[in-house]
């Protein structure tokens, strides 16, 4: 395994475990921001929107500046943005922390797609079957 794949792979698997990670904490973050389940679901729609304003930038900088930079810097910004939900406890708060966690999210899914592209050509074998694979891990 070449070192651009296995490093593809593991950012691959990081995200699949920091997403698990910060939903095993919902119960927790509904109950701490005082959240029925319609509230809790309406301000879950703040990481939607984020995702979605960032994807299309994320790809854009991905061409301009590299897709593994993108990726680096999309996966330190979720690693850091990741801990902002378990730290609010005003709804408000959470869905501004959930807008910036979408975002880092959004960013990184677009940018390590865009390069397992790469890696794959570079490696000369399919690999998105097992990126993939190992997000859902």
């Amino acid at each position: 395994m070449t070192r651009a794949r296995l490093a593809i792979t593991t950012i691959f698997l990081s995200n699949g475990f920091l997403m698990a990670a910060w939903v095993s904490h919902l119960p927790a973050i509904k109950a701490r921001c005082a959240l029925d389940d319609r509230g809790l679901g309406t301000v879950l729609w703040a990481a939607a929107a984020g995702a979605l304003c960032m994807m299309p930038l994320a790809g854009w900088l991905a061409t301009r500046i590299g897709s593994r930079n993108v990726t680096i810097f999309m996966a330190l910004g979720l690693c850091l943005a990741i801990t902002g939900p378990l730290l609010v406890s005003h709804w408000a708060a959470l869905a501004a922390v959930l807008f910036v966690l979408g975002a880092f999210n959004g960013g990184l899914d677009v940018a390590m797609n865009t390069h397992a592209v790469a890696v794959q050509t570079i490696v000369g074998k399919p690999i998105m079957t097992f990126t993939h694979a190992m997000y859902s891990l």
